[in-house]
């Protein structure tokens, strides 16, 4: 079977990428030695309710950092602890948030 891969797909993936390197060099987003995920936001978040999906994640002890990109506020990186919790439970709970996000996948 083929791997093909969607233009879509890709152009997703290498965004999600640059974006995760474009941080490294923005002061207070240095990633650590953690995994980091991206989940892609559906809806359209204002300040606050950014600030109360962060919190909710930041509420867990195995979530190290949650933030929006700053310029693109539709993807929430998530640097977490993979022996405590996985990108799927990270995604249910921003699901249970009532978002409508999926899981791009890891950086």
């Amino acid at each position: 079977m083929e791997n093909r891969v969607h233009k879509s797909e890709s152009t997703t993936r290498t965004g999600a990428d640059s974006d995760a390197k474009r941080y490294q060099a923005v002061p207070g987003h240095e990633r650590g030695p953690w995994p980091c995920v991206v989940v892609h936001i559906d809806d359209i978040l204002g300040s606050q309710r950014q600030q109360e999906v962060q919190q909710c994640l930041k509420g867990k002890t195995a979530v190290i950092r949650a933030y929006f990109s700053p310029t693109r506020p539709h993807l929430l990186l998530v640097e977490y602890n993979g022996q405590q919790i996985t990108s799927y439970e990270i995604l249910q709970l921003v699901i249970a948030q009532n978002v409508t996000a999926q899981l791009i996948g890891p950086v």
